[in-house]
């Protein structure tokens, strides 16, 4: 996709997703009690970026550091 001049590659924060227990994070110390959750993977976006051949990359976003699950 191109927009005003330059060529768009966008990417969700959580592709490749890892989860929270890969960190060490247990479940008791995770907002939802759960370490299966995924978290953001900097490293899967700029690899993905990478395979792409961006030139320049700008990271954009909120990141709400957890979602509630309702339980």
């Amino acid at each position: 996709m191109t927009h005003n001049g330059f060529e768009v590659v966008s990417i969700i924060c959580k592709n490749d997703d890892v989860p929270k227990s890969f960190m060490g994070i247990k479940d008791d110390e995770t907002v939802s009690g759960c370490t299966r959750k995924s978290m953001c993977n900097p490293i899967g976006q700029a690899l993905l970026m990478n395979e792409q051949e961006t030139e320049f990359n700008i990271l954009l976003g909120l990141c709400v550091g957890a979602q509630y699950s309702g339980d």
